[in-house]
Parts: C-alpha cells; sequence; structure tokens
C-alpha cells in the first residue's frame, strides 16, 4: 500500500517539475519579440506597405464504406441481394449509395 503513496507521489513531483520547466523556458515559437519589426522596416520600407497573401486552407473529407468478410474479401453492403452486387463474372461490383453521414 505505502508503495502506491510513494508512486503517486513521485510521479505528481515529476510532472509539476516539467510543467514548471515549460514555464520557466517557454518554447521559441511562443515568444513574441518586437525588435524584429523596426529591422524589417528599416531593409525595405515597401515591406511594411505591403499585406501577406490571404491563405486558404481547404480540408475535404471523403468516405467510402467497404464491406469485407472475416478474410478481408469484399462482399456486398448488407441489405443488397448478391445478383444486385455481382457483375456478369460473380466480381463484386462496387456501390455508389452514399454511407450515412457521422454525427458532428
Amino acid at each position: 500500500m505505502s508503495s502506491r503513496i510513494v508512486a503517486t507521489g513521485v510521479s505528481s513531483t515529476a510532472f509539476f517539475g516539467g510543467v514548471a520547466g515549460i514555464a520557466a523556458n517557454p518554447p521559441t515559437w511562443a515568444a513574441t519579440t518586437t525588435a524584429a519589426a523596426p529591422v524589417a522596416a528599416a531593409a525595405s520600407p515597401t515591406a511594411t506597405n505591403a499585406a501577406p497573401p490571404p491563405t486558404t486552407v481547404v480540408i475535404e473529407r471523403v468516405a467510402r464504406t467497404i464491406y469485407v468478410d472475416q478474410n478481408g474479401n469484399p462482399v456486398a453492403a448488407p441489405g443488397t441481394t448478391v445478383a444486385a452486387a455481382t457483375g456478369a463474372t460473380g466480381a463484386p461490383v462496387p456501390t455508389t449509395a452514399a454511407p450515412a453521414a457521422a454525427p458532428v
């Protein structure tokens, strides 16, 4: 029982020590410096007038549901008949039905 108490004390001490270390030495990307702005302005007077181009981020989520058996072979989707899900060769035909939307 006392080993759990000692382990808890050691782990919490290490955690708080890590948090204190990060707080004492913030990462370079978190620090803001204003000394770089006057140097850049002195080097190029037109640099302060030019605005950076707008950035557009496009994220597209593509969801495709593929049903497989226990061996990894593609099978027909539930609710479809075997004749409708296979072609003339007996190979599965990909369905074009959209999958159900996931809750956001």
